[in-house]
């Protein structure tokens, strides 16, 4: 390959490079002006960056929205059935280690173990706090330590009998890794973890 050649190829990478950063940057940081609120299963799954909810200004999560041919009760079985958290949040991103688990839904439910990102390790101790009101449920928490934070929740609506819309908000800070990175992972991974818990729902 000529100088000249390899220039040309070095330039292209650099631009390819910088151009999937800035891609990356504005998935990670745009903040939808109008959060997805589907109703029919056919809308799919979709993942928006958006404001906390009564947050200070800059502060962000990713959530994700769908609807499923499902009651409401026979997804809220699966969601709260922690032991099998592992399966339904695992990634080629990340995983948990689940040591300890007390408590049952609807009641609090105190979890302890890990979460890996790539090659970090972190301590992660969760209180999950439930409601059931009618036809919504959900699940609550916000923990944090030095390295690793994590809050957000699950609602889950009952839009007809068999119909229920599943909202699931995440934030996450992690040592050492810029925000907007974290919340592309999300966004690139939570889709998975809704379809997953369709999927698994009893009829």
């Amino acid at each position: 390959m000529s100088p000249g050649r390899r220039r040309l190829v070095a330039v292209g990478l650099v631009v390819l490079a910088v151009s999937t950063v800035a891609i990356a940057y504005v998935r990670g940081t745009r903040v939808a002006a109008t959060p997805f609120d589907p109703t029919q299963p056919d809308q799919g799954v979709r993942c928006q960056v958006v404001a906390w909810p009564g947050g200070a200004e800059g502060e962000t999560a990713v959530r994700c929205a769908a609807v499923f041919e499902r009651s409401v009760d026979s997804l809220w079985g699966p969601l709260t059935d922690y032991a099998k958290l592992p399966q339904a949040f695992d990634s080629v991103f990340y995983r948990f280690d689940i040591e300890t688990l007390e408590g049952v839904a609807p009641g609090p439910v105190t979890l302890k173990g890990a979460v890996v990102f790539w090659l970090m390790r972190f301590p992660l101790d969760l209180v999950l706090e439930h409601t059931a009101e009618g036809g919504v449920r959900t699940v609550r928490w916000d923990a944090a330590d030095e390295r690793f934070a994590t809050r957000g929740g699950w609602r889950l609506e009952a839009l007809a009998p068999d119909r229920t819309r599943v909202e699931y908000m995440l934030d996450a800070r992690v040592a050492y890794l810029p925000d907007f990175v974290v919340k592309v992972v999300l966004r690139d991974n939570l889709p998975r973890v809704l379809r997953a818990l369709g999927g698994v729902a009893a009829p």
